[in-house]
């Protein structure tokens, strides 16, 4: 009986030991680390629409959401102290179309997304007319 839970404790403490390095494990931590540090930028980007959040390296956040004829991309990634934020759209009325932004990772969230988004729209605008 004694044998049977030793191999039972040993048992749990091996799936306890491969539960948190699937799901805990540090590269997983380090990836949200930009949702977490760009949270006040990417919170109202990410409250618009339904997204496809797609998280595919510690410095780089890949999120992109799909409408009838539209395909947009954001993506954000950390090089040199600075944080770079490009956009890709593709739409069957305006073909491909995208911009890039470069800010100091320290700047100021709300003001970064004040610009991208004026950005975005001044370019739109200039598109449907």
């Amino acid at each position: 009986m004694s044998s049977f839970l030793l191999f039972l404790f040993f048992g749990l403490l091996v799936a306890a030991g491969v539960y948190y390095f699937l799901w805990y494990k540090p590269e997983n931590k380090a990836q949200s680390r930009l949702l977490v540090k760009y949270k006040d930028l990417l919170k109202p980007i990410l409250s618009e629409k339904k997204i496809n959040l797609k998280q595919t390296n510690v410095t780089q956040l890949i999120f992109n959401y799909r409408e009838a004829n539209t395909h947009t991309t954001f993506a954000l990634y950390e090089i040199d102290n600075k944080l770079f934020v490009t956009w890709a759209h593709s739409s069957s009325n305006y073909g491909n179309r995208g911009k890039e932004w470069c800010f100091q990772q320290n700047s100021d969230q709300q003001k970064m997304y004040l610009q991208i988004q004026k950005d975005i729209e001044d370019y739109l605008k200039l598109m449907r007319s």
